[in-house]
């Protein structure tokens, strides 16, 4: 009798789990950890996605569409759509609202959107919930990295008898940062922290640069404008490569022009002490003015003219009471399939500060550099090749992009790697002499970089 009675309860139960399941008490739409359906439409859009390198950190090895998962971890992924949204095309946009609908739910419960409410009529539109990813977003790069080498016998500079540059080994972030003020404006920042790791002390060479870069960007009549604080680069960096406080204007859509105006940056402080000899000077940040032309020649090769207005800078023994020009030539050429080339040329007419330890009078420096293949962090086993020519006389360059390169003239070989999705490995070996001194100078690096 009692095991008839517990048979009889047992059937209800299950008949009432049965019938709320079926009126959608039970559904799975409610439920962030109920499986998606094998057969479910997400999988399909969801691969798509993955594919177009739309889902960050995804690629097609990692997801397989034939692999059940949940609801809740769809939605992270959904939540990684969202936030490229505003770099896609009208139809995958359409793609990832519907997603954005479908897992509504799921998207509230981990915090991406706040309306869920759907409507009940099969006829109506339902509202779109708001992204807080469309307005906030954040990328970035990482780096560890081993230097050796000699550099003892390079011209004295920054007030450092020892060389130029110091070999290093260290451990970087930088981060970036996206404000979407509206659909044509954005703020935009860089944090950059670090800290050499041949230091022990917990507070031995801690770098960080906190909103190294900051500006507010968007159109005004034609131009893409910048205004803050920001990056300037001149062609391979060869002439400057450093920040700039001030403005910037961006037009052309075939030849691009670049404007620039504001005040140089090459030092930590606006004001700081620098020693030259048994001399010590006051360094200040200078004027800065540069237009740069990016030209299309062919399908193939790209040219570049630039000029650039700056007032004389101290750390380059150059003297600070005059302003120097710049003038460049650069082309970056597709010689084949997978060879590429670029050169550039350059032209100062700064002049040698007095009781200044450089003895060379040069002002023209040049760069050629060839690259077989081209590593992708989207394709894990990609790989390339370089060899590079530098030769970089101290008053020929403001702000060099290579800290071992001033006042050096060298050859540098070296290869990239993408070791796995997002990871890179770099390896090259410099040998080079001082332009003045003629003093052999090599160094090799190893690195590895990954993206945030």
């Amino acid at each position: 009798m009692w095991q008839k009675q517990n048979d009889k309860k047992l059937i209800l139960a299950l008949t009432a789990g049965i019938f709320f399941t079926a009126c959608g008490t039970g559904s799975a739409k409610n439920n962030p950890y109920a499986d998606v359906p094998k057969d479910d439409w997400s999988y399909t859009a969801m691969a798509n996605l993955i594919h177009d390198n739309l889902v960050r950190g995804v690629n097609d090895s990692s997801f397989d569409k034939n692999k059940i998962i949940t609801r809740n971890d769809m939605a992270v992924l959904v939540a990684k759509a969202i936030s490229k949204e505003d770099i896609v095309n009208l139809e995958t946009k359409k793609v990832i609202d519907k997603l954005a609908l479908e897992y509504a739910y799921e998207l509230k419960i981990i915090g991406v959107t706040d309306d869920t409410e759907v409507s009940a009529s099969p006829t109506a539109v339902p509202p779109k919930a708001e992204n807080k990813f469309d307005r906030l977003s954040f990328h970035g790069t990482g780096r560890i990295r081993l230097d050796k080498g000699n550099t003892s016998g390079l011209t004295a500079q920054r007030g450092n008898t020892t060389g130029s540059y110091t070999p290093n080994s260290h451990i970087n972030l930088d981060l970036f940062y996206k404000y979407k003020i509206n659909d044509k404006w954005s703020v935009y920042g860089e944090s950059e922290y670090g800290r050499q790791l041949n230091y022990g002390g917990e507070n031995q060479k801690l770098q960080n640069s906190v909103f190294e870069q900051m500006y507010l960007s968007g159109p005004i009549a034609g131009a893409t404008i910048k205004a803050g604080r920001f990056s300037v680069y001149s062609p391979q960096g060869l002439v400057y490569d450093d920040k700039v406080s001030g403005a910037e204007a961006i037009l052309g859509t075939v030849v691009k022009t670049t404007i620039d105006v504001g005040k140089a940056t090459s030092t930590d402080d606006d004001t700081s002490d620098v020693t030259i000899g048994n001399n010590t000077y006051t360094y200040h940040s200078q004027n800065y003015q540069s237009i740069l032309f990016d030209i299309p020649l062919s399908k193939t090769t790209t040219s570049s003219v630039g000029y650039y207005h700056i007032g004389g800078n101290l750390l380059q023994h150059q003297d600070p009471d005059a302003y120097v020009n710049y003038y460049t030539l650069g082309f970056n050429s597709k010689l084949a399939d997978n060879l590429t080339l670029d050169a550039v040329y350059a032209k100062s007419n700064a002049k040698g500060y007095r009781n200044s330890n450089i003895l060379s009078t040069a002002t023209n420096s040049y760069l050629l550099k060839l690259k077989y293949k081209q590593a992708d962090f989207t394709k894990p086993k990609s790989f390339d090749i370089f060899a590079m020519y530098r030769r970089s006389p101290q008053l020929a360059s403001y702000s060099n992009t290579d800290d071992w390169c001033q006042n050096v003239k060298g050859i540098r070989i070296g290869g990239d790697y993408i070791a796995a999705s997002n990871i890179g490995l770099t390896a090259w070996y410099t040998f080079g002499k001082d332009i003045d001194t003629n003093q052999r100078n090599n160094m090799y690096r190893f690195e590895c970089d990954f993206l945030i």
